[in-house]
């Protein structure tokens, strides 16, 4: 029985530290293959690694689970991952930077500052519930880049739907540990706003595929038009 309890207990803890960072996998072979980013926004990976840096940050002044601290340290190495792939596709569209050292330059000067703040208000309790709602408030907006990115686009074409389905299964769990082990309310406020995004680009993706199909290509209109003058 201690074993089994072992595992209830170890088995989640594990799937919060990686699973947070296994949607991004089939994404980032995609644009491998294909060598564009497609609908992808490269702007969630702004948003994650300033996000999983703040909430390192929050861990100063509020405990929470290990496990949330080293998902925090992983997803930052997987957004660095991606962050080195992109501009190399297309260097324009990239925070407009085209190298990736300067990406690596900005995240280290952006550490050093919050590193900096953190030690001012070492003992203020207050700063400390403000840091954790902006990096928790900013993790729920990850998915948002991607949310106007595709009504922009009105598509979601080179998007990976399994990312996105992943970021779904993923944040309905984290949402439900949160809960479950009492964590801060800025945990959980962030794992419900991230569920409601998930959803509703799940919802564009059946809605731009069925308008997609219902709208007529001028050029397939015209050429059944010529093969029935011919006739």
């Amino acid at each position: 029985m201690s074993f089994i309890k072992f595992l209830l207990h170890f088995l989640p803890d594990v799937f919060m530290v990686f699973g947070g960072a296994l949607p991004y996998l089939p994404q980032y072979q995609q644009i491998r293959e294909t060598r564009t980013t497609g609908s992808f926004s490269k702007h969630v990976c702004l948003v994650l690694l300033i996000a999983n840096s703040l909430r390192i940050f929050f861990r100063v002044g509020e405990v929470y689970e290990t496990a949330l601290f080293l998902q925090a340290v992983v997803m930052i190495f997987a957004m660095f991952a991606l962050v080195e792939l992109v501009p190399c596709l297309k260097p324009e569209e990239f925070w407009n930077w085209t190298y990736f050292v300067d990406y690596l330059q900005f995240m280290v000067l952006f550490w050093i500052v919050v590193a900096f703040t953190t030690y001012v208000f070492l003992h203020s309790p207050s700063y400390f519930n403000i840091l954790g709602f902006l990096a928790l408030g900013t993790e729920s907006l990850l998915a948002t880049p991607q949310l106007w990115k595709n009504y922009q686009n009105s598509s979601t074409t080179g998007m990976s739907m399994f990312m996105v389905l992943g970021w779904l299964v993923g944040d309905i769990f984290k949402t439900g540990y949160f809960v479950f082990l009492n964590q801060p309310f800025q945990f959980i406020l962030c794992g419900s706003i991230q569920v409601t995004v998930d959803c509703l680009i799940i919802c564009q993706v059946f809605y731009y595929k069925s308008s997609k199909k219902v709208s007529t290509d001028p050029e397939d209109l015209t050429a059944v038009l010529l093969e029935d003058t011919e006739i």
